[in-house]
């Protein structure tokens, strides 16, 4: 499925008022993004969201209807929002990279690397911001579970009052 809202540069026009696209490449964008697993966005430098690939659901049980027009901002948790920090960097020209963890409606909590790029006018003021968030949910709990179980290893080593060796035969 397709999200509603399609920005300018998905309606074959681009957003800065530069060459239209050709009607080809916008149809191969199109299928590319509806199709991709990882969530795509097209965000304002005041982190108000443009356009979302429909896989922003599966990532973080939202619509992408639901997601455009929101502020990107208030979908971060609460104890990793940095507001400043966050406004400072969408309005900084070049990459990105981040960490932070997203309240899904469910209460579940999505762990994302976000990549992103801000993307300059020919006066070097920021224009728009095009993102990538991976969903790490997964890895971060199976890291998770294995620190865990490290933890009651060790834990049980010394309460047992025995030791472990380790050799590695090839030295």
């Amino acid at each position: 499925p397709r999200s509603a809202a399609r920005p300018a540069h998905a309606q074959g026009r681009d957003p800065g008022g530069r060459r239209p696209h050709r009607t080809e490449d916008v149809e191969l964008y199109r299928t590319v993004l509806d199709r991709v697993t990882d969530v795509v966005l097209l965000v304002t430098p005041a982190g108000t969201v443009l356009w979302v690939s429909p896989s922003v659901e599966s990532a973080l049980g939202i619509s992408a209807a639901e997601m455009i027009g929101t502020g990107l901002i208030a979908r971060i948790h609460p104890d990793d929002r940095r507001p400043d920090e966050v406004r400072a960097t969408l309005g900084t020209p070049g990459k990105h990279s981040s960490r932070f963890r997203v309240l899904r409606p469910d209460g579940t909590v999505a762990h994302l690397h976000s990549q992103w790029r801000v993307v300059a006018d020919h006066e070097g003021r920021p224009e728009r911001v095009v993102g990538v968030m991976v969903d790490d949910t997964a890895t971060h709990e199976r890291r998770e579970r294995a620190q865990a179980e490290q933890t009651q290893l060790e834990l049980a080593l010394a309460l047992s009052r025995i030791g472990l060796w380790r050799h590695d035969l090839k030295s």
